[in-house]
């Protein structure tokens, strides 16, 4: 005796989506009474290493406490890190060296919240790569550029305390070494400034001296409004093939400012880059312009909102048709012959495979009971 199973297909398609982090940081506690990190610690016995509201040169401001457990030292957040923001570089001499040339990224900068002067030598938040074997050099100071080339290979460092409420006060770079040229150029806000030098064994540095060009202070000042520090990114996964009329990006935003406030203002979206496709799966940014600020803030860094919008992978629209299989009486179900895998048709007429989880049939299969199932 034989019986037909007729197939239940429970397909399971994993979808794995792209989850993007941006770096954001809360304020653990708001100490705007207190003026330093230490004062903080005295205060409250249990604070932790974290972002704390201090009062600063007149000020309310948000900054980063380290090694609260130890000597508290106060940090300003960066926003911007990376090869183009916040970097010092000493490239390799081209004529002749094997050295790859040093570069150091910083993340955080260590402030002295009474003069406002940054120690360009703390590298407790930043991080190099490479080697420069003129002066042994595994690392360069903050908001130094060096170049020691004989065919004018220059060297780069930026500034760029974008989002913060500080600027770099003017007039204070100045060149050393054999120099063919340098530049020190600042920005309308005065938060970022570009550097570079050309020279042999030179160095554009805020203070020079050949042992440690930079190698003391950079000197900030305050603004006097709050300043938009971070704007919250919006993160949304839709399905494939939704419309963009459909994707429904928020009104309002969440802004915090450099006094530890926050609050949601209105926001006005732009197109994506790339541009928006409901076809093509993927992770589309959309950049948005804030309406309106709090009484008295600036967005000093002309920081935007951004929409991270992932589109998923089309699902299954159709599965192919399955021929019966006649099995004999007594037959067990893992005997039977179930595909492990079938042939589909995606959303976008694309066709596969996708593979199978079977369940026990309906009615419950039985190899003692002849029928379908």
């Amino acid at each position: 005796m034989t019986k037909s199973i007729c197939y239940r297909i429970s397909i399971y398609f994993v979808l794995v989506a792209i989850v993007l982090h941006s770096y954001m940081y809360t304020p653990v506690a708001s100490a705007a009474t207190a003026t330093t990190c230490a004062e903080v610690k005295s205060d409250l016995p249990a604070a932790a290493d974290g972002n704390y509201v201090l009062h600063i040169d007149g000020h309310d401001i948000e900054v980063y406490c380290h090694d609260m457990n130890g000597t508290p030292m106060e940090y300003i957040n960066l926003f911007f890190s990376g090869t183009s923001d916040n970097f010092s570089s000493y490239p390799a001499d081209t004529h002749g060296s094997t050295d790859p040339g040093v570069v150091t990224i910083f993340h955080k900068l260590r402030l002295d919240v009474t003069t406002l002067m940054v120690d360009t030598t703390n590298y407790t938040f930043a991080q190099s790569e490479g080697y420069n074997s003129h002066g042994n050099r595994y690392e360069i100071p903050y908001a130094v550029a060096r170049a020691c080339d004989a065919l004018g290979v220059p060297g780069y460092a930026n500034i760029n305390l974008k989002g913060t409420p500080f600027t770099v006060e003017p007039g204070q770079f100045t060149a050393g070494g054999l120099v063919d040229s340098h530049a020190a150029n600042y920005s309308a806000s005065d938060q970022v400034v570009d550097l570079s030098v050309v020279g042999f064994c030179a160095w554009i540095a805020p203070e020079s001296t050949y042992e440690a060009p930079g190698g003391s202070v950079l000197q900030l000042a305050t603004v006097d409004d709050p300043v938009v520090t971070s704007i919250e990114p919006v993160l949304l996964t839709v399905p494939y093939d939704t419309d963009a009329s459909q994707l429904n990006l928020p009104d309002q935003v969440e802004v915090s400012l450099s006094n530890g406030t926050t609050s949601m203002q209105d926001v006005s979206w732009s197109t994506s880059t790339p541009t928006y496709d409901k076809t093509q799966s993927g992770s589309y940014t959309f950049t948005g312009s804030i309406d309106t600020l709090p009484p008295g803030a600036v967005n000093m860094g002309g920081l935007e909102a951004t929409a991270v919008v992932t589109v998923l992978s089309p699902s299954i629209a159709s599965v192919d048709a399955l021929a019966d299989i006649p099995v004999p009486y007594g037959t067990a179900l893992a005997d039977a012959g179930l595909p492990a895998s079938v042939g589909v048709t995606l959303q976008d007429g694309s066709s596969g495979s996708a593979s199978v989880a079977w369940d026990g049939g309906a009615p419950a299969y039985d190899p003692d009971a002849a029928g379908s199932y």
